[in-house]
Order: structure tokens, then sequence, then C-alpha cells
């Protein structure tokens, strides 16, 4: 329920057009550690260890990687890769080199360094967010946003990658 809220709180200020001055994600930097990039359409569902994406063909379907990454499909590609700090295993890496449990500053700096974007700040239950434009482009070459969430003593908690399709 976080999540929708976290979406409906930044869609205001998320969804507006990509900018010239769009970045491309190194797939180190994009998803250090996933096991697919936004746009994807594995082949091998394998890599995952648990899906439902079996019987639907990746039409609308979830996975999570053994690390604790979740991975939403839509219309057979990757639309959304999430993880957060209650399920994440220890060690898993996040993009940018950001760390579950430090100031949601410095991870918004780590990520604004890395993926060269900006970051829009708004607030879920008293929780920062940030959010970046549809700016950075994926290595398959789908533009999605990222999305860093506090927790109450403003650390970091989530992280979100996200498209608009």
């Amino acid at each position: 329920m976080r999540t929708m809220l976290l979406a409906a709180a930044i869609a205001a200020t998320s969804c507006h057009a990509a900018e010239d001055g769009d970045t491309q994600a190194a797939a180190e930097a994009q998803g250090q550690g996933a096991v697919a990039s936004i746009g994807d359409t594995p082949k091998d569902m394998s890599l995952f260890e648990s899906s439902d994406c079996e019987k639907s063909g990746l039409a609308d379907c979830t996975a999570q990687d053994s690390q604790g990454r979740k991975y939403v499909f839509f219309d057979g590609a990757l639309s959304r890769i999430s993880m957060n700090k209650l399920d994440a295993k220890p060690g898993a890496a996040l993009p940018a080199g950001m760390l579950f449990g430090e100031n949601i500053e410095a991870s918004k700096e780590k990520a604004s360094s890395v993926f060269r974007v900006g970051f829009d700040r708004g607030e879920v239950d008293g929780r920062i967010v940030y959010s970046s434009n549809f700016s950075i482009r994926s290595p398959t070459g789908i533009k999605y946003a990222l999305e860093l969430l506090a927790d109450e003593q403003n650390k970091l908690e989530e992280v979100v990658q996200r498209t608009d399709f």
C-alpha cells in the first residue's frame, strides 16, 4: 500500500517527459546484482528464486530473485524493479552504491552523481521520497525513473526503478 501511495504522491512531479539530457544507465549502475534490466524479456525464468510468470508468458506477472529484489512484468517486458530493507538479503547490492540505512540525502547524492539526474522531493506519510524523471535509459533502451523512500529516521528504506508503460 505504501508503494501505491509513493507512486501517487510523486506522480505529479515524476511523470513529466524526459528531457534532452537523458542518461544511458550502465548495466552495473542500473541494478547492481539484478538479474534483468528495465525493458528486458528474460527467456530463462530459472534466474529468479520465485515467479508466477510461467503460465502468463510475462504478460502481467511478478518474480523475485535470491537477493530479495521484486520484478514486475507488464505486456511481456520488465517494467519495475524494487527492493526494500525488510526483504533484502544481507549484502544485496543497490544501484549507484547506495546502502540501506544510510541517510536518504547521501543516497540521493550517490544516485544523482551516477545517473546524472535530478530528483524531486516529496513526502508520503511524513517520510521523505525522492523521484527522478523518466530520463534514465536502461541497457534495453527503455526510459525509467528512480525512486528512493526513507524510513521514519530519514534512512534509505526502499529503491524502485520503474518505467511508465
